[in-house]
């Protein structure tokens, strides 16, 4: 009953100012562990156990797509819109998000539909979409190459990423294949097209307290347990954090 008891509430946080009454519940740095966190355990777990290895598959590949949206919303929250504005900005897609705030923030670099980083980010919104509003496909059985013995149905796959439609069959490299596409688009929105520096990345998407652009805080992630994962997924899996870890230039 102790135990049941103590997960009614969440853990204490330090509060990010005494002059600040406000925690700003954000959950990207949650999305983002989870999405590495089973992409490293897709890749441990044996290919002979299926379940295990796709089900692991699935959950990096959706925490990756809710990361795009979360990420999207820290945008937004940090422009402090009124109220009214803020209901309408809201219905907007996470590009769309992207888009609104890079016009506001930025007086030189705009949003480029044109580019496969974008092309990218589109296809992991028709995967989150799919996945959240899930209907019924039909597919023809087909004999499998490999195997006479064996029945396929094939539902073919998202056109720039070349993830299956069948969310049963995802494996490890598609799992990679989704979170290293968000990692480049975040590195290139946040870092070239933005300007920002990877404290002000931290500001926008992690820190609890008010969003201020630039931040005097010097955030860092770089050490402790989120930047060990964060490098270690840098070394074991070819990923790129520059967006949260890159170091300021002397």
């Amino acid at each position: 009953m102790a135990d049941i008891q103590q997960h009614k509430t969440r853990p204490l946080r330090n509060r990010p100012s005494a002059a600040n009454n406000t925690n700003h519940l954000k959950n990207f740095k949650m999305l983002l562990m989870d999405a590495v966190g089973f992409l490293t355990q897709a890749h441990q777990v044996n290919n002979n156990d299926f379940w295990g290895h796709t089900s692991s598959a699935r959950a990096s590949v959706i925490s990756t797509c809710l990361l795009l949206e979360c990420a999207a919303n820290c945008c937004i929250d940090g422009l402090k819109l009124s109220k009214n504005l803020q209901a309408e900005v809201d219905r907007f897609s996470p590009l769309s998000k992207f888009e609104y705030f890079i016009q506001l923030r930025s007086h030189e670099n705009s949003f480029d539909h044109g580019i496969v980083e974008v092309a990218q980010i589109k296809d992991l919104q028709k995967i989150r979409n799919d996945y959240v509003h899930m209907k019924v496909k039909n597919a023809d059985w087909e004999t499998a190459p490999l195997n006479q013995s064996e029945q396929l149905a094939d539902y073919g796959n998202y056109n720039t990423l070349n993830l299956p439609k069948d969310p049963t069959v995802w494996n490890f490299d598609n799992a990679h294949t989704a979170l290293n596409a968000v990692t480049k688009f975040f590195n290139l929105y946040f870092l070239q097209w933005l300007e920002l520096s990877a404290s002000d990345v931290i500001e926008l998407l992690i820190y609890e307290g008010p969003v201020e652009l630039p931040n005097v805080r010097g955030h860092s992630i770089a050490v402790g347990i989120y930047g060990s994962a964060f490098k270690k997924a840098e070394i074991d899996f070819g990923l790129d954090f520059a967006f949260l870890l890159k170091e300021e230039e002397l």
